[in-house]
C-alpha cells in the first residue's frame, strides 16, 4: 500500500496485488523509481513472480516491471532488502535463484535486474550449533559507510564468501560488496550467545547498532570504527525481542521497538514511573534510556508477540509500524498493568521528533 504522508489517507491508485497460498510481504526497497517487494509470494499483478519482484513507485497507476528472478528452494522468504547505487541485495531464507545455489544472500544489477552470479556469500550454521534456534536465515541487511560493505543480521553462526572461505560470525556478519567475500570486521566471538537473532541494524557515525532477540533479548552498539574489531559499547536488556531500530536525523537517540513488555513480563524502568511496551529510545552515545519517549503500543490480549516491527525516520518524524490497536501516552506514567489506551491507531503510526 502507499499512504499520503501529510493526511494518511490511502492513495488508492497505487495498489499492486500480491497472491499466492498465504502470500505474504516481508521487505520493500524504493529505488529509481522502483519499488522493490520482496516475501513469499508467486504472482503479483496475476502474473508469475517467485518471492521478488518490481512495480514502478508512481502513485497515479501500479506498473508490474520485467524484474522476474526466481528465488526459491524449499519454503522460501526475502526478508531484506537494501540498494545501493548499483546492485540490489537479497536476503532471507532460500537455496537457489534462477536454478543457481544462493544460500539466502543474492544481488543483482538495478541497471539490467540480471543476478550477479558471481556474488554468492552463504550464511551457515556453526557445526556445534544444535539448538531448534540456530538457522542460516537472513533477516537484516545494512549498508556499511561508504557503500563498500554490507552488514548481515539473522540466526546464523558462520558465514562463507564467494571464494568459498568460511568463518564463524553469530548473528552479525559483514561482506565487501564489489567480491561477496567475508570482511574480517567481526565482534569479538562470544560476545553474542548462541542462539540469537540479530533482527535488525543501522549503521551511522562509526557504530553498528542492532536489535536481537532469541534466548536473550537486547538492543546494543558496536564499534566500526576501531578496524576490523567489532567491540561492544554498550546493551540495553529487554524483556522480549526488539525487532527493529532507527536512530534519530542528528544521531543523538536511537529509536527501538519490538515485542518486549507485551508478552508475559512486565518490565518497569525509570524508577519504576513507566513499563516498556514495544517501543523506546537511549540514547546512542550510551544506552541509557530516555525516559521522556515511553509511548505503550497497545494489545487486544496478553501475551502478545507483535508490537513494532518496523521504524524509519524522516527530518521530522519517527514512523512506527507492527501490531497494535493503540498508543498511549508516552509523556504520562503508565498504570501497572496493560495501560490505557489514549489514541485509537490501527498498525501503522507517526510520532513529532
Amino acid at each position: 500500500a502507499a499512504i499520503n504522508v501529510k493526511t494518511g489517507a490511502a492513495i488508492r491508485t497505487w495498489r499492486p496485488e500480491v497472491s499466492g497460498g498465504g502470500a505474504v510481504v516481508r521487505s520493500l526497497a524504493v529505488k529509481n523509481g522502483r519499488v522493490y517487494i520482496g516475501g513469499n509470494f508467486t504472482a503479483v499483478e496475476g502474473k508469475q513472480r517467485k518471492n521478488l519482484a518490481a512495480v514502478g513507485a508512481n502513485t497515479a497507476e501500479t506498473n508490474l516491471l520485467p524484474f522476474d528472478p526466481q528465488v526459491g528452494g524449499d519454503t522460501s522468504y526475502v526478508y531484506a532488502l537494501e540498494t545501493d547505487g548499483s546492485k540490489l541485495y537479497a536476503g532471507g531464507g532460500f537455496s537457489k535463484v534462477n536454478g543457481q545455489g544462493h544460500r539466502n544472500l543474492a544481488a543483482f544489477s538495478l541497471k539490467t535486474g540480471a543476478l550477479v552470479s558471481k556474488w554468492k556469500p552463504a550464511t551457515g550454521e556453526a557445526s556445534d550449533c544444535t539448538s531448534p534456534k540456530c538457522s542460516p536465515k537472513v533477516r537484516a541487511l545494512e549498508l556499511g559507510p561508504g557503500g563498500n560493505s554490507i552488514f548481515v543480521g539473522g540466526p546464523f553462526s558462520k558465514i562463507t564468501g564467494s571464494n568459498g572461505k568460511s568463518s564463524r560470525r553469530q548473528s552479525v556478519a559483514r561482506v565487501y560488496t564489489d567480491t561477496g567475500n567475508v570482511h574480517p570486521w567481526r565482534i569479538p566471538e562470544g560476545r553474542i550467545a548462541s542462539p540469537q537473532t540479530a533482527w535488525d541494524l543501522t549503521a551511522a557515525g562509526g557504530r553498528l547498532y542492532g536489535g536481537f532477540g532469541a534466548k536473550r533479548n537486547f538492543v546494543a552498539a558496536f564499534h566500526i570504527d576501531k578496524g576490523n574489531s567489532g567491540k561492544q559499547i554498550w546493551r540495553f536488556r529487554t524483556f522480549g525481542n526488539v525487532q527493529s531500530v532507527a536512530l534519530a536525523p542528528d544521531g543523538s537517540r536511537l529509536f527501538f521497538g519490538g515485542h518486549f513488555g507485551l508478552n508475559r513480563k512486565n518490565q518497569e524502568v525509570c524508577k519504576g514511573s513507566k513499563l516498556l511496551r514495544g517501543l523506546a529510545s537511549v540514547r546512542s552515545a550510551t544506552g541509557r534510556l530516555n525516559c521522556d519517549f515511553i509511548p505503550s503500543l497497545d494489545q487486544r490480549r496478553r501475551p502478545n508477540y507483535e508490537g513494532a516491527w518496523t521504524l524509519t525516520t524522516t527530518s521530522s518524524y519517527l514512523w512506527v509500524g507492527g501490531g497494535f490497536i493503540g498508543v498511549s501516552d508516552s509523556k504520562n506514567p503508565q498504570p501497572t498493568g496493560n495501560g490505557v489506551t489514549e489514541v485509537p491507531q490501527t498498525n501503522l503510526a507517526r510520532f513529532t521528533l
